[in-house]
């Protein structure tokens, strides 16, 4: 029953993220870095220099820069799971692409959302204070959702 329990406050804390997420994105509408990049001075920023070549490692997504999405839902996994969990420690180790051999290890959940964020800024999709904050609002949740709901039988 625990693990249903943890199961259905990670789903739940994920698609409250989304809500602040999307919601978040429209009130701040904050442009991406592949915009920032390659416009000729910014708008408002005429010290800024462009490079109208420049392109993200992955497709940029559709919707605004701030706050990340995806570090938004991994801080509302990582609320959840030191709620949970007694610590923040863990051996985890996956193989992402078996054909190529590659393999990740993580020590902490906290390892695991701080690499999420840094995946978005390499990838060229997101500015740092996005994910970092994007992080830190999942987390929120997810420590409400953890401290608040599906609370087990005393």
């Amino acid at each position: 029953t625990e693990n249903a329990r943890l199961f259905a406050l990670l789903n739940i804390a994920a698609h409250d993220t989304q809500i602040v997420a999307m919601e978040q994105k429209y009130r701040y509408n904050f442009w991406r870095p592949h915009t920032a990049i390659r416009y000729p001075g910014g708008p408002g920023h005429p010290a800024l220099t462009s490079d109208p070549n420049w392109e993200p490692v992955i497709n940029t997504p559709g919707h605004q820069d701030y706050p990340s999405g995806h570090c938004t839902t991994s801080g509302g996994a990582l609320g959840v799971l030191l709620a949970f969990f007694p610590d923040d420690k863990l051996n985890v180790t996956d193989t992402h692409m078996p054909l190529l051999g590659i393999n990740r290890s993580w020590t902490s959940f906290t390892q695991m959302a701080k690499e999420v964020e840094d995946a978005r800024v390499w990838a060229g999709i997101h500015f740092r204070a996005a994910d970092e904050d994007g992080t830190k609002m999942g987390r929120k949740v997810g420590e409400d959702t953890a401290a608040t709901l599906l609370r087990p039988l005393q």
